[in-house]
């Protein structure tokens, strides 16, 4: 049986994943200097925020291809409208605590990319991150 592709976001649902998306506290990747991105990470704090973009992003997230050295992979990606794609490292949920739930999110710009790239890489090493 074929899936039928993901149904576009309405304004609402899209103004609301927004503002809770700049409520999570993303930070930059300083690992795969060739691939730019932020992550977040999943904590009790965050969880219902993590759960509710990690939902978004399985119900409305579409298939692409990360082109890396090795070969193509693809992801599962969610455009919601704010100039970055976001995908997740699981599938699946779970409760915070199993060894397979979903613990990292991570994002990149789609806009603008290499000038975002060139400045966050300023900001790591002036305040010494890495």
């Amino acid at each position: 049986m074929k899936k039928s592709p993901p149904r576009e976001m309405t304004e609402l649902e899209r103004a609301t994943a927004l503002k809770e998306v700049k409520t999570l506290e993303f930070q930059f990747a300083t690992t795969l200097a060739n691939d730019p991105h932020e992550y977040v990470k999943r904590t009790p704090e965050n969880e219902e925020r993590y759960v509710r973009l990690f939902e978004n992003w399985k119900k409305f997230g579409v298939w692409g291809t990360w082109h890396r050295p090795n070969g193509p992979r693809k992801y599962k990606y969610l455009y919601p409208g704010d100039g970055f794609k976001y995908w997740a490292m699981s599938t699946t949920i779970h409760p915070i605590e199993a060894r397979l739930a979903s613990k990292i999110i991570n994002r990149t710009r789609i806009e603008g990319a290499d000038e975002w790239y060139a400045g966050e890489v300023r900001r790591v090493r002036e305040s010494k991150m890495y």
